[in-house]
């Protein structure tokens, strides 16, 4: 089946898109940093007796921690994402992408049609809003479901799963040699 599909990405689509593709680390970094600041508050409550300027600061560092963790990290990758938008201006622009048996055909900032066949793609991820579908780790390219029509959302991920192999990174070290 093929899909032409054409129209320009929201905000809200790159921002789903960011957060999908660093779903697995922000949540890792977030964790940790929520698990050591745990830690320093309840080894600074068992330990200490509020009785000293550094009872405070260590309990003061758990508390920074877990406010790092829980209110600042996710305020600074909005950020950090939003300004990206801004200053990417070519991703305002109406865009083009089809796709056939043989792969994706996309049109690069002057008009001229680029394609990339399905085993130049590594992976794929679903979010609630967009699909990604990946060249390398940090390359992706974004198509929002809001393209497609409800009906062609199961057909077109259906496409994905039978024509990009998920590799893992095992298989990826296997592949390149590695152990």
């Amino acid at each position: 089946m093929n899909y032409n599909l054409q129209g320009k990405i929201t905000f809200a689509e790159y921002l789903d898109a960011h957060k999908t593709n660093r779903r697995k680390q922000l949540m890792l970094v977030r964790s940790v940093l929520i698990v050591i600041a745990l830690l320093i508050i309840v080894l600074s409550t068992q330990l200490t007796q509020f009785n000293n300027t550094m009872d405070n600061v260590i309990l003061g560092f758990g508390i920074g921690f877990l406010i790092y963790a829980l209110i600042v990290s996710p305020i600074k990758f909005h950020y950090l994402v939003k300004r990206n938008w801004r200053r990417y201006s070519a991703i305002h622009k109406q865009q083009s992408l089809s796709f056939s048996d043989q792969g994706m055909i996309a049109t690069d900032d002057v008009g001229n049609p680029v394609t990339t066949l399905w085993h130049s793609f590594i992976k794929w991820e679903e979010s609630e809003y967009v699909f990604l579908l990946y060249v390398s780790n940090l390359l992706w390219v974004t198509v929002p479901k809001r393209w497609l029509k409800d009906q062609e959302v199961d057909t077109f991920r259906a496409l994905l799963k039978t024509k990009i192999h998920q590799y893992n990174d095992t298989e990826e070290a296997q592949k390149n040699g590695k152990k």
